[in-house]
This record gives C-alpha cells, structure tokens and sequence, in this order.
C-alpha cells in the first residue's frame, strides 16, 4: 500500500514538505516608575523670650512685638523678675515666677530659650542660677541665647567694687563663651546698644 505521507500520480512521484517557520517576536517592555515627593510645611521653631524689664517692652509698648517674625513666640517678661531664687516686687503689684519657673512651667518641646534678666539677682547666686537655668532649657531640648546686660545710666550698689550688671555680664560670659557649651549661645546686648542712648530712657536700661 501507499505511505500516508506521499502524494502518488501515475506517471510522477512527488514528496511535498511543509515547513513552518515560526517567527519569535520579543517586545521589550519599559517601566517608568514614577516618584513623588511631598513636602510638607516647615515647622515654625517654637521661641519662649522670658526676662525682667528690660525686655517687657515687648509687652508695654504698642509696637513691641512688630519685629517677631517667623517663629511660634511664648512672650514672658515681667518687671523685677530674676534668673532663679526669688523676684522682687514689681511695678505692676506682683513679684513675679522667676525665669527658671517659667521655663519649667512651658508644656512642651521648646527650640529656643532668649534670657534677657539679671538686673535685679542676687549677685551671690548668679552663677548657680545661671547654671540651673541651663540644665533646664537643656532638658526641654532647646538651645539658650542669653544677652548680656547695658549698664545703668546711675549708680548702683557694688560689690568689692563691681557692680552687679558688671557681675552677671562676667559670668555670663565665664559661663557660655566655651566651647563645651554648644546649645547656649551669648547675644552682647551690651555692646550692640554701646553709643546709643537715644534708643533708652533716662535710666540706660528701659
């Protein structure tokens, strides 16, 4: 018999073959991924300003708070307030918390400290309350600019002749011009004010 395979004529023997060719088409595929970035609002630095007289005309005065900008501000400032220890009685019929208190009282995360105080302390625990003052601060996790103090247009009482602004600006200057100190840093009120007593009352200091 014939073979299934082969077309057979009378006079002609063909084999007929059939090859398929399959073509292999290979379509590279690009991912492009896609980033986005959020960014999210800048957090205002959180400033607590805490001192005696000499800064609350931040509070007094009408304009005093034109210039604070750009910062979440905690204002605390109150006549005869003093670092730590006690105050004295002020001019509007109060002894006030000292500056120690106020920053333990603040809830909350604090980024910056500025201490303008001292011309009322007890020039005997100046130092140790300056350094309370630090620990505190530090605690809270904020830096603490301390200024420096401009000397009174009036004699005061001294001690083995300095006087008591000179005694604090001193330790001030002992306590935090150093290295060791790298959150705490000193803003020389005194000598940024030096030649410009037309910016104070008749005093020097107000």
């Amino acid at each position: 018999g014939a073979d299934p395979g082969t077309n057979t004529d009378v006079s002609t023997t063909t084999t007929t073959t059939t090859t398929s060719v399959v073509t292999e088409t290979t379509i590279e595929s690009t991912t492009t991924t896609s980033t986005t970035t959020t960014t999210l609002p800048r957090r205002k630095p959180r400033v607590l300003l805490v001192g005696d007289s000499t800064m609350a005309a931040i509070r007094w005065f009408k304009d005093g708070r034109k210039a604070l900008s750009g910062s979440t501000f905690i204002v605390d400032v109150e006549s005869c307030r003093s670092i730590g220890g006690y105050s004295c009685w002020g001019r509007e019929g109060r002894a006030p918390s000292t500056a120690y208190e106020v920053v333990e009282s603040v809830k909350g995360r604090l980024d910056v400290v500025v201490l303008m105080a001292g011309t009322h302390h007890n020039p005997a625990t100046v130092e140790a309350d300056l350094r309370s003052l630090r620990r505190i601060v530090a605690k809270k996790g904020a830096k603490l600019v301390v200024l420096t103090l401009r000397d009174l247009n009036r004699t005061t009482a001294t001690i083995g002749g300095v006087t008591l602004i000179e005694r604090v600006n001193e330790m001030i200057e002992r306590l935090f011009q150093t290295p060791k100190y790298e959150t705490t840093y000193i803003a020389n009120w005194k000598a940024f004010s030096r030649g410009h007593d037309d910016w104070f009352r008749s005093d020097g200091i107000h």
